[in-house]
């Protein structure tokens, strides 16, 4: 039943719960036929409701419904030829000024180009690493994140490179279009295995927090700023949002018995941090560490 049949269905319903519950006014009838009419009367009634729900019935029923019967599809070649539309352009040019404004204002500077790659990056480094610090400033006096936490981040989530010079508001969103959140995910020290096994069979993903030894496709050691992982610990995995709820098909963030929402978006702390780097004086200038290795 469509859902327009359901609607005038629990609406007749109603007509005939709320006359079931009311009674017809006899009290005008004193002759000794009184009860013949009453019967009579009744018997009207439950044909009128009767009726009027097939009536409803019928009428739901009998909606046109429609399908697509083919798909049609054609190229359409383009030529500078074709004219611009002036006035539509003038409608794009009221909002693109002042948006290029924002985007235009600079928030830091880098000392080099930071791509992305593997098993670790310049890029990746940079941004798991001012992630982490940002989440050890602000929650690590609830959450011992400083020995135990490590950054995860995915290469596909980066969309552009970060230029050497000048970065603006524009760059960091190009590099990080989406609006995910920073959370984190309290892992029972067992179930970190399949995400270290995650990272080794890729090759390496962008991290932090953590020296990664890996043969072929397996790890082979971890260690959490110095210290052995123990999987007799919990663990504190710091990721997106999209990746913690399966995104990127990343392995054993389901396992986690706590998940924490920062309220921080990505893209908004990699801005911020920029511009507290720039408020000190400070560029950018990450480099490669060894974090992710093969031994």
């Amino acid at each position: 039943m469509n859902r327009g049949s359901s609607i005038l269905t629990i609406f007749a319903a109603g007509i005939i719960f709320k006359f079931s519950n009311s009674q017809i006014n006899t009290s005008k009838i004193t002759n000794h036929n009184s009860e013949i009419i009453k019967f009579v009367l009744m018997k009207i009634y439950k044909l009128h409701i009767c009726a009027l729900v097939v009536a409803l019935l019928l009428f739901s029923a009998c909606r046109t419904h429609y399908k697509v019967d083919h798909l049609d599809h054609a190229s359409v070649e383009m030529y500078d030829s074709v004219m611009v539309d002036s006035s539509l352009l003038e409608i794009i040019e009221e909002y693109k000024a002042p948006l290029d404004s924002s985007m235009n204002v600079i928030v830091g500077y880098s000392e080099v180009v930071m791509q992305k790659g593997q098993p670790e990056s310049i890029l990746g480094n940079f941004i798991c690493d001012l992630i982490l610090e940002v989440c050890i400033e602000q929650f690590g006096d609830t959450l011992p994140l400083q020995d135990r936490a490590m950054v995860v981040m995915n290469n596909g989530g980066f969309r552009s490179s970060l230029p050497m010079g000048a970065i603006t508001i524009g760059d960091v969103y190009r590099l990080m279009p989406f609006d995910n959140e920073v959370v984190i995910l309290r892992m029972p020290g067992p179930e970190m295995d399949n995400v270290f096994s995650g990272i080794a069979v890729r090759g390496g993903v962008p991290v932090a927090g953590i020296e990664l030894i890996l043969r072929a496709d397996e790890y082979r050691a971890v260690y959490f700023n110095g210290n052995e992982y123990d999987e007799n610990l919990d663990y504190y995995v710091i990721t997106s949002d999209y990746l913690a709820d399966g995104g990127d098909d990343m392995s054993g963030f389901d396992k986690n018995t706590g998940y924490i929402h920062t309220g921080l978006l990505v893209r908004d702390v990699i801005i911020d941090y920029f511009k507290a780097m720039t408020a000190n004086a400070q560029t950018a200038n990450p480099e490669k560490d060894g974090r992710i290795r093969y031994e």
